[in-house]
């Protein structure tokens, strides 16, 4: 009995004593400091897939009852979260929220496909020869296969020997060039030489097909050889006719009058130019008689000799005639007859140009009648040309 009363009162004790601290812990409830932001370090952030970005949230104030931070994202199967770490799962956007209280923050995670480095690049060909005009394919390989780069970018050293587009490449001239093929930083090149091709002349013209040179005169002709890049454009000269014309390195010089033709050559081609001399009147300046005085006796006769100056003087026809032919006469050819004693004054004359002999006419010598009588038998007077007027002075 006495065991179940003291039971009694023990718990009786506990429960006043359960029922005092119940109140005195009520009346000592803490206070509840709420969160009143929250922010991230990152709000943007571009990770590759595979990759992971570690994202760290600050919640204000530092006394904050409930700092406890809870973490979502907007597509797990672009992007998931664990306490704050971020991993790339697939190419896309994913909106990664921090949450603490009520309050929140972002950060927007771009997942990218993880680029692939391009390791090398290497061409089908190293060094090529083609011709002008001729094209090669060249091809680029880019190592590895999925390597990420935006082109194969072609280039040449000289595009005045051998251009290249899109790996095709061709020759423009003659030379050496190097053709270069670069992808994600690495380049191979490719030696294209372009070698000699001979290039024979097609044909050749000159700047005239006829002219006119006067004497003594020269014109220069030019040659034209084509292509302009013949391998043989060395031109050489000829003329028909030398003593018309003569022609050195394209100059032409008159000789005299007539006609010549001008002949360019080049590579086994030609070409001609008429060349026309006119003829030019040439005066006399002057008339020389090998005699200026003679005597002769009567039935006597003496051939006089004219010499007309200058040598190429256009018209060398000479008039002839006496001042007396009572005394004597003079025929075409300049040939004087004795014909009665006295003088008379032979003139050989071109227009206003003249040349004089006094002829002296004397008697028979009677001691030298044979000879005499035979030299009147070998003169026929009567066959004697009619002695040409003489022309008055001007």
């Amino acid at each position: 009995m006495r065991k179940y009363i003291v039971s009694i009162l023990a718990g009786s004790l506990a429960f006043l004593l359960g029922v005092s601290c119940e109140k005195q812990d009520q009346e000592k409830e803490p206070e509840v400091i709420p969160v009143e932001s929250i922010s991230l370090d990152q709000p943007y952030a571009t990770v590759t897939v595979g990759g992971t970005v570690k994202l760290t949230a600050t919640v204000y104030p530092d006394n904050a009852t409930f700092k406890t931070v809870y973490w979502k994202s907007s597509d797990a199967t672009v992007a998931e979260v664990y306490n704050g770490t971020v991993k790339a799962i697939k190419e896309g956007s994913a909106t990664i929220t921090a949450s603490a209280g009520e309050q929140t923050a972002t950060c927007v995670i771009t997942v990218q496909h993880e680029m692939i480095p391009v390791e090398s690049v290497s061409l089908n060909l190293t060094e090529i020869t083609i011709e002008v005009g001729e094209t090669e394919a060249l091809v680029a390989t880019v190592n590895p296969e999925n390597a990420d780069y935006d082109a194969v970018v072609w280039s040449s050293s000289d595009d005045a020997v051998a251009t290249v587009a899109d790996g095709v490449v061709t020759a423009i001239a003659e030379g050496s060039a190097v053709i270069t093929a670069s992808a994600g930083g690495k380049s191979a090149s490719c030696t294209v030489t372009v070698p000699h091709v001979y290039v024979p002349v097609t044909g050749i013209e000159l700047n005239k097909e006829a002219t006119t040179i006067e004497v003594g005169s020269s014109e220069t002709l030019v040659a034209s050889v084509h292509p302009d890049n013949a391998d043989e454009p060395a031109v050489t000269w000829e003329t028909s006719n030398a003593s018309v014309a003569t022609v050195s390195e394209g100059v032409v010089t008159a000789i005299a009058e007539g006609t010549a033709i001008i002949t360019a050559r080049a590579g086994g081609q030609s070409a001609t130019c008429m060349v026309t001399v006119p003829h030019v009147y040439v005066p006399v300046t002057s008339i020389e008689l090998n005699k200026t005085a003679t005597t002769i006796q009567v039935g006597g006769s003496e051939i006089l000799i004219a010499t007309v100056l200058p040598e190429n003087a256009s018209d060398k026809t000479i008039a002839w005639s006496s001042s007396d032919e009572a005394v004597a006469v003079v025929s075409d050819s300049g040939r004087i007859v004795a014909k009665a004693e006295g003088m008379a004054i032979i003139t050989a004359r071109m227009g206003e140009i003249s040349a004089t002999c006094t002829v002296t006419v004397t008697p028979v010598d009677k001691t030298n009648s044979g000879t005499i009588d035979n030299l009147g038998e070998e003169d026929d007077y009567s066959s004697l040309p009619e002695p040409a007027p003489v022309p008055e002075p001007s």
